[in-house]
């Protein structure tokens, strides 16, 4: 009888090793659909906890669909009864899972899957701040206005965060509330592009044109080659009559990208 067992012991260690083989050459291979499918057929079989952590990796960081592993989360969940031994890849796979549905105007949706993220992971800023946005998007505005600020005071570094609120004041031209909160995303990553776009772009509705002006050239100081900046500033001089401006920075651009930009 230990023979057998024995055997049937190193059997089981053969085959969980060569699977883990496998799913390595498949990803060097990049073969990606293949690794996931082949760790998900495992899980399912054996019940291995690392071949769910290989089908949860696959699935966020090579194929980027994270759906497509929540049925073997549900697999886990109902045999375990928690996500204890896999809280951070569970966690992640609820979180991209809800900015899928996000981005697909499916609020709740991603409401559900990103409290899911954060009720595995109680200090989840970027789950929290998700779920405030998709309440905001989804006409909830007090309580996703509050999740959201909640999230920044978890994790202050969320310039995405800040942007949002910074929106939400400029749609309802609560200028200054706005310039509060795309100074703060600017302060905190002075290299966001966006963000100092964003800055310019209420300054000038704000009839700042100088300061408008002085954002542009920081975004363009980050990234000389985008022409959003340069069609901004393009236009805050013709509006203002200052021809040798508007001529220096097409100037600029044409150097850079071998563009020639027109006067509109």
């Amino acid at each position: 009888m230990k023979k057998y067992y024995s055997i049937f012991i190193i059997s089981l260690v053969l085959f969980v090793s060569c699977s883990n083989e496998d799913y390595a050459s498949l990803v060097e291979k990049k073969e990606y659909e293949k690794a996931f499918s082949l760790s998900a057929e495992r899980f399912n079989t054996t019940g291995d906890a690392e071949h769910l952590k290989n089908a949860l990796f696959a699935a966020n960081e090579y194929l980027e669909d994270a759906k497509s592993a929540l049925p073997l989360l549900e697999k886990y969940f109902s045999e375990n009864k928690s996500f204890l031994g896999i809280e951070n890849l569970a966690s992640l796979t609820f979180y991209n899972s809800a900015l899928t549905y996000y981005r697909t105007d499916k609020y709740d949706s991603a409401i559900f899957y990103a409290s899911k993220a954060f009720e595995i992971r109680k200090n989840y800023a970027k789950a929290l701040l998700l779920i405030g946005k998709a309440k905001v998007r989804g006409g909830d505005m007090k309580e996703g206005y509050s999740d959201i600020k909640a999230a920044l005071a978890i994790d202050s570094t969320l310039t995405d965060g800040y942007t949002f609120l910074g929106n939400i004041h400029f749609i309802n031209e609560e200028f200054e509330q706005a310039v509060y909160f795309y100074r703060k995303a600017v302060s905190v990553n002075p290299l966001y592009y966006e963000g100092w776009m964003n800055l310019g772009e209420l300054l000038m509705a704000m009839k700042k044109q100088k300061e408008s002006a002085d954002c542009y050239r920081e975004a363009l100081s980050i990234d000389s080659m985008r022409i959003d900046a340069y069609d901004r500033l393009i236009n805050i001089f013709t509006s203002t009559n200052k021809m040798d401006s508007v001529l220096k920075y097409m100037d600029i651009y044409q150097k850079k990208t071998g563009v020639n930009l027109k006067v509109k």
